[in-house]
């Protein structure tokens, strides 16, 4: 059984190594080649014909106004899950239509690779970029894009949560206005790609969204059978464990 022990155990330092390893390079950039063509395209806006309309979820109604038809393909470079256990803004805002915020980058900003040398982050609401100034002066806002996606749809749900960082997309919907029924206050998508801070997020009503291409596959496949290797090695640890100190108890 000891025997048995130190075996597991040096699967499961392998294992955490392997974990630590993975999750650094699912987080890496990839090279400007690996993207695709239609990244190139910057995002499509038109008037829209669709009138305002209401959704109901968790007994709370939504009344949203249509302001453009819109759509975009684009690469995530950080997101923000807002049913995050950490954080339960949305919550306590009653806000559960607002599935998931992301940061979105395409056109120049792929072109430079200025991407490579900069940090990008999500909080409640906003899209942080951080990075050097010489760096920082190659960015182009225009070509930047962070976007809360609304959907009362399952399946389109399931396709927003599973987007990860670098994903490749398409996305179609309509930039909207909202609220609650009864409340006066209204969140405004913004309407254009040229304005920054406060205001500057797109609010989109999502009717289509895919993942074009998923990035650093081989690293996502390596990552979840270190993480469960690691979880299943370190339970039997304990087995063993507590298996060798009772025969050591026993003889005793």
């Amino acid at each position: 059984m000891t025997q048995m022990y130190r075996l597991v155990k040096i699967i499961f330092l392998l294992a955490l190594i392997s974990l630590g390893l993975s999750f650094y390079f699912i987080k890496q950039p990839p090279p400007k080649n690996d993207f695709l063509s239609d990244l190139q395209q910057s995002p499509l806006q038109a008037p829209t014909d669709k009138q305002e309309f209401s959704i109901e979820k968790n007994g709370i109604t939504y009344n949203l106004k249509p302001m453009y038809d819109y759509e975009f393909y684009g690469t995530i470079v950080s997101f923000y899950n807002t049913s995050t256990w950490l954080d339960d803004f949305y919550k306590r805002a009653g806000d559960f239509i607002n599935i998931k915020d992301i940061c979105v980058i395409w056109g120049d900003n792929i072109n430079s690779e200025v991407y490579k040398s900069l940090k990008f982050s999500n909080g409640t609401y906003k899209c942080f970029i951080e990075g050097r100034s010489e760096d920082a002066s190659k960015f182009k806002n225009n070509s930047l894009s962070n976007n809360h996606l609304l959907s009362d749809n399952e399946e389109i749900n399931k396709k927003i949560i599973s987007a990860g960082k670098w994903d490749q997309i398409y996305l179609k919907g309509y930039l909207v206005s909202y609220s609650k029924k009864g409340e006066s206050f209204v969140r405004t998508s913004s309407i254009t790609r040229d304005d920054v801070e406060d205001g500057a997020c797109e609010v989109i009503y999502v009717t289509d969204f895919k993942i074009l291409k998923k990035s650093n596959t081989f690293w996502q496949e390596i990552f979840t059978l270190s993480k469960y290797s690691s979880i299943t090695s370190f339970i039997l640890m304990v087995i063993l464990f507590w298996g060798i100190i009772s025969k050591e108890n026993a003889e005793f």
